[in-house]
């Protein structure tokens, strides 16, 4: 049974306060049909609205049964208006996008639909169950909304103004039905019509200046009512939020292309930098036995050296400081050629080796490179044409990456113009020792310019066997590779040669140059130091075993600094890599930013169109968080959305950002498709761009049942 116990209502119009319902006092029987007659204005449909639980009273209690409907609280309150009441409006309040059977459904709950087609029967509407509600005359859309009240089997069903937009035909139809369906439960309609109650109501309350006028009823007790929680289907909100989407479809594939933008930038960024990472390290392991570990003698900036500072006086800087010294000793030598790990090593020397040409021209030392293995070669170059050298008495033509060759190298050989690589192979070189380049002079030694004459005269005859180009290009130059046993045969030579013997006795430099005695001799070849060691590995581990052991000697030695060139060159890269992730990140960021505002303003701008569906299904028993959930839903739907377009956009990409790489990276396709990578950020984003919209969907959720069904 239905009480109404003194309850109150006002509103605050221009400052001043209006009073719509004053002490307003009601029993009602489990049945009937009950007309409430009022002028406009007099508080009929805020006395409907408080009995519906889609507005609170000042003051007073509304009861049912045992139930206080006043002190519900707000997800007890939707269990009220979902499992107790049925509302029709006078303007339909039918959601215009949708068809029959969906506006119904809204306020169903059960998954029976058999009940759906018997209540469309019943109400003569059975045929129109598939048109949209926007092409119904106005008795159907009333029928409709009729049809949405009862669906759930209510015990109450209230009609604010059912006929009032309705011609006298469609009105009496309408009364018809409202009387029917009274049979068995209590019908509260609002009219202002007499006529229509004085035909159809089997009780009649007149509101006047806020007050009731009516006769008092001995109101039976009905069943004991249990407030049963009745949950809205998700499926249902999704179906909703799809329906939504689909009707402003331009404005929705608009916001999923924008944030997919941002998606492809995070992805591109996060794919990319990892990309690089991988075909670094790949690079890392092909060209380790290509790049050596070079330690030679010479100055060496101290990268982390502590200089004194002041603020009131100007300091020495002292070179020792900032500068170190590096100098290869024999102990040195000793030691790197005990470690294991160590591939193959290669030493570089400042000594006297004039290569004269078989056109009789000194070639320039910059074009000669010593080979510290014949596995070096095997493992990274390849062999166009020949064999590679098998003897110190062979050598090998490198050349650059386009088969050039520089001028002046080709020149020594009397080259002008292109050559077939076989018309290089079999030419000749020799190697001019002490006593056949040197010629003493009153004391000194001066070098022999008759370049000929050296040619014929030496007997160390080397041959180009082969021509090489390099595997992974590392060094884009033209050299002459010889191996590195020559030095040890022309050391051994010059040792005892005249100009060495000479140098041994005197204290001052036989050849007039400046420099110390000691250094000329090793020059000249006797007790010669290499200047300088290179140093080669298999793989990254002997590499880092190897620089461990480096810094050992340097813990408890002299110290020599070394040059990891790979790691040089490599880390070079690795900034390069760096500084464009962060341009891409800052792109993203801003582009991933721009994108939430705008899903954010959307949002906004979706909760203020559907203003009045939201009153609608707030009265139908949605929960806030239904409506939360709808606006979220919508959003990552379009989240989804974003994905498609993203992988559409992403796969779009791959080649031409394959080939803009390919110019600086060459064979290094960077940008392949990791969809483990894809989904993380794909599911990142929908999170995004769902908490983008949560501050407009809890405003949605929050907003006045009555506001948004009056349109205030």
């Amino acid at each position: 049974m239905l009480k109404l116990k003194n309850i109150c209502k006002s509103y605050i119009v221009n400052k001043e306060k209006r009073v719509i319902l004053d002490d307003i006092t009601l029993d009602f029987d489990n049945k009937g049909l009950v007309l409430i007659l009022g002028a406009s204005g007099s508080g009929k449909s805020t006395l409907l609205n408080i009995i519906g639980g889609n507005l609170r009273c000042d003051s007073g209690e509304v009861w049912f049964d045992e139930t206080c409907i006043s002190k519900l609280k707000s997800k007890e309150l939707d269990c009220y208006r979902k499992g107790v009441i049925g509302t029709v409006f006078q303007d339909y309040n039918l959601i215009h996008y949708m068809d029959v059977y969906d506006n119904v459904m809204l306020g169903y709950d059960d998954k029976d639909e058999s009940r759906i087609m018997e209540i469309l029967k019943d109400l003569n509407i059975y045929n129109k169950r598939y048109t949209k509600v926007s092409k119904l005359s106005g008795g159907e859309k009333q029928r409709v909304a009729i049809a949405r009240a009862i669906v759930n089997d209510p015990k109450i069903v209230l009609a604010d103004e059912p006929t009032g937009a309705l011609d006298s035909q469609n009105g009496i139809m309408v009364m018809e039905i409202l009387k029917k369906i009274a049979s068995n439960r209590l019908v509260i309609v609002v009219s202002h019509d007499k006529e229509l109650a004085m035909k159809y109501a089997s009780r009649v309350i007149n509101i006047k200046d806020g007050k009731c006028i009516y006769e008092q009823i001995d109101a039976s007790p009905g069943d004991k009512f249990t407030l049963n929680s009745r949950k809205t289907s998700y499926k249902k909100i999704i179906k909703l939020a799809l329906k939504n989407l689909w009707l402003k479809k331009w404005r929705t594939i608009i916001s999923g292309l924008a944030i997919a933008l941002g998606m492809v930038g995070i992805f591109t960024v996060v794919n990319l930098y990892r990309n690089f990472n991988i075909e670094i390290s790949d690079l890392e392991k092909r060209v380790v036995s290509i790049f050596p570990i070079v330690v030679s003698n010479g100055e060496f900036q101290i990268l982390d050296a502590v200089l004194d500072k002041s603020d009131s006086e100007i300091i020495v800087n002292d070179k020792k400081k900032m500068i170190h010294t590096n100098r290869i000793n024999q102990r040195y030598v000793d030691y790197v050629n005990n470690i294991e790990e160590i591939a193959y090593l290669n030493f570089d020397y400042d000594i006297s080796m004039p290569i004269i040409s078989d056109r009789y021209n000194l070639i320039d030392n910059k074009y000669l490179r010593t080979v510290p293995s014949l596995k070096y070669i095997d493992d990274n170059f390849k062999v166009l044409a020949g064999s590679n050298i098998s003897n110190r008495y062979q050598i090998l033509l490198k050349i650059d990456s386009n088969n050039n060759v520089p001028h002046e190298l080709l020149n020594y050989f009397g080259i002008n113009s292109n050559i077939s690589y076989e018309e290089i192979i079999g030419r000749k070189v020799k190697v001019v020792t002490n006593d056949n380049y040197y010629i003493e002079n009153n004391g000194y030694y001066i070098p022999d310019m008759d370049y000929e004459s050296l040619y014929e005269n030496s007997n160390i005859e080397l041959t180009i066997v082969g021509v090489i180009k390099e595997k992974e290009e590392t060094n884009n130059e033209s050299f002459l590779y010889f191996d590195d046993s020559l030095i040890d045969l022309l050391i051994d030579i010059n040792s005892e040669s005249e100009i060495v013997k000479d140098q041994i006795l005197n204290d001052y430099n036989v050849l007039g140059l400046n420099i110390g005695k000691n250094e000329m001799l090793s020059y000249l070849g006797y007790n010669t130091i290499p200047t300088g060691i290179n140093i080669y590995v298999s793989n990254l581990e002997n590499k880092d075993k190897v620089i461990k052991y480096l810094d050992d000697y340097n813990l408890n030695n002299e110290k020599l600094i070394y040059v990891d060139t790979m790691s040089e060159a490599i880390n070079v890269l690795k900034e390069f890599v760096m500084i464009i992730s962060v341009i891409l990140i800052i792109f993203s960021f801003v582009a991933t930013i721009i994108s939430l505002l705008m899903v954010g303003i959307l949002t906004n701008v979706r909760v203020l169109e559907c203003k009045k569906e939201i009153g609608i299904l707030r009265s139908l028993g949605f929960s806030k968080k239904n409506i939360r959930s709808l606006f979220n839903t919508e959003n990552i739907i379009i989240g989804f959305i974003a994905i498609i377009f993203s992988i559409i956009l992403i796969n779009l990409m791959v080649n031409p950002l394959n080939i803009l790489v390919n110019k600086y990276l060459e064979g290094a396709n960077v940008f392949n498709i990791n969809y483990g990578i894809f989904m993380v950020v794909g599911l990142s984003n929908i999170l995004i761009v769902k908490w983008a919209g949560i501050i407009p969907a809890i405003k949605a959720s929050r907003m006045d049942i009555t506001d948004c069904i009056y349109n205030r």
